[in-house]
């Protein structure tokens, strides 16, 4: 984990403290989005509702990364 990620880990932690996160995972989610085609994001986040999120913590875009985020709007 980097220093970005482990700064974000402790941060969804102090929020499972203040009874907003119920669980997180660093790569604790992956989704299916095409034949062949897989994202993983940084953190998979439970809210205490009871609702699923994932979180993206990025130092910098690879190129794959950057094509996958543009081709989605």
């Amino acid at each position: 984990m980097n220093k970005e990620g482990a700064a974000y880990a402790a941060t969804l932690d102090a929020q499972r403290y203040d009874v907003e996160v119920t669980w997180f995972e660093l790569e604790g989610v992956n989704l299916k989005l095409a034949e062949n085609t897989f994202y993983t994001p940084d953190f998979g986040v439970m809210l205490v509702d009871g609702a699923l999120e994932v979180h993206e913590v990025k130092e910098f875009w690879q190129d794959d990364a950057r094509k996958k985020d543009q081709n989605r709007g």
